[in-house]
C-alpha cells in the first residue's frame, strides 16, 4: 500500500486555503447589494425575479474575486510592505502567479456561463459587467495612483451592482436611492483611504502621498451627511413613510463606524464590520427593523 506524503498533503491544503483567501469570499457580502432593488420593490416573493437577482449576485461574486486577484498581482510589492496585507497569499508566496492566473480564468468562465444561460438577451447587463471589470483593470494599472480617480472607481462598484440587478430584473431604481448609493459609496471609499492614511502612513500606497488628513476628513463627513439626507428623502419617496424610522438606526451604524475609524481601524467596510461585534449587531438590528417596516 502506498503511503501519502504528509508534506505533499500539507502543501496541497495550504495552496487550496491560499486560493480561497485569494478570492476573498468574505468580501462577497458587498454583492448582497445586487438584491437591494428586489427587496425595496417588494418583489422578494416573486420567484422568477428573485432567481435572476440571486444568479446576478453569484456572477458578481465570481467577477469581484477575479478583480481582487488581478489587483493583488499588481500590488504584490506594496503589499509586502503593508502591516496587514503582507500576509495575503501572493505577497506571502503561499500562492504562485501561475495558479493566480489560472484562477482568474476559471472565475471569468464562471461569470460568462451563467450570463450566457440566463441573461443572453440583455446587453445592458453585459455592459455593466464590462464597465465594472474595465474600471477595476484601469484602477489596478493606473487609477489607484491618481487622487479622486481611485475613490471614484471604488465607489462606482456599489452603484454598478445595484444597476446590474435593475437590468436583469427590470426593476427601476429610485433617483433618491441612486443618490444615497453614490454618497454612501464615496463615504465608504474615503473612509477606507482615511483609515489607511492614519494606520499605515504614505509608504504602502502611492496615492496617499497626494492626500492629506484634512481633505479626507472633510470630504468623508460631507458625503456621510449627504447620504443621510438622501436616504431620509428616499424613505419618504414612494413608501408608506414608516421607513423614516430607520434613519436613527442608520445613524447609530454610522456613528459606530466613525468611532472605529477614530480608534485606528483600516476603514475597510467588510473587515471593520466582521471584526466588531457592536457594529455587526447594529447592522443586523437595522436590517431587521428595515425589513419589518418595509413588509409589515
Amino acid at each position: 500500500m502506498m503511503k501519502t506524503n504528509p508534506n505533499v498533503s500539507a502543501n496541497s491544503t495550504g495552496r487550496l486555503k491560499g486560493c480561497i483567501n485569494l478570492m476573498r469570499p468574505k468580501h462577497w457580502i458587498k454583492n448582497a447589494l445586487v438584491l437591494l432593488p428586489v427587496v425595496t420593490a417588494h418583489q422578494i416573493m416573486n420567484f422568477d425575479i428573485l432567481c435572476k437577482a440571486v444568479i446576478g449576485m453569484m456572477v458578481f461574486c465570481f467577477l469581484s474575486s477575479a478583480v481582487y486577484i488581478i489587483n493583488d498581482i499588481f500590488d504584490i510589492e506594496s503589499d509586502r510592505l503593508h502591516s496587514a496585507k503582507k500576509g495575503r497569499p501572493l505577497a506571502s508566496g503561499a500562492v504562485s502567479l501561475g495558479i493566480a492566473y489560472a484562477l482568474i480564468g476559471i472565475l471569468l468562465s464562471a461569470v460568462i456561463v451563467p450570463c450566457a444561460l440566463f441573461f443572453h438577451w440583455n446587453p445592458v447587463a453585459y455592459l455593466l459587467l464590462a464597465a465594472y471589470l474595465l474600471a477595476n483593470l484601469a484602477y489596478s494599472v493606473k487609477l489607484k495612483h491618481i487622487p479622486i480617480a481611485d475613490i471614484t472607481v471604488l465607489a462606482s462598484g456599489y452603484a454598478l451592482r445595484v444597476y446590474f440587478c435593475s437590468a436583469v430584473t427590470g426593476i427601476p431604481i429610485s433617483k433618491w436611492l441612486f443618490l444615497t448609493l453614490v454618497a454612501g459609496a464615496f463615504f465608504l471609499a474615503l473612509g477606507k483611504r482615511r483609515g489607511e492614511f492614519r494606520r499605515e502612513g504614505t509608504q504602502t500606497r502611492k496615492v496617499l502621498k497626494r492626500y492629506d488628513a484634512g481633505f479626507l476628513d472633510k470630504t468623508m463627513y460631507m458625503c456621510e451627511g449627504m447620504a443621510i439626507v438622501f436616504y431620509s428623502l428616499w424613505t419618504l419617496d414612494g413608501n408608506s413613510g414608516t421607513l423614516i424610522f430607520t434613519v436613527p438606526c442608520l445613524l447609530l451604524v454610522l456613528l459606530r463606524y466613525n468611532l472605529l475609524l477614530e480608534r485606528g481601524c483600516d476603514g475597510d467596510p467588510v473587515s471593520t464590520l466582521l471584526s466588531d461585534k457592536a457594529l455587526l449587531f447594529l447592522c443586523a438590528a437595522y436590517g431587521l427593523i428595515f425589513m419589518l417596516l418595509l413588509y409589515i
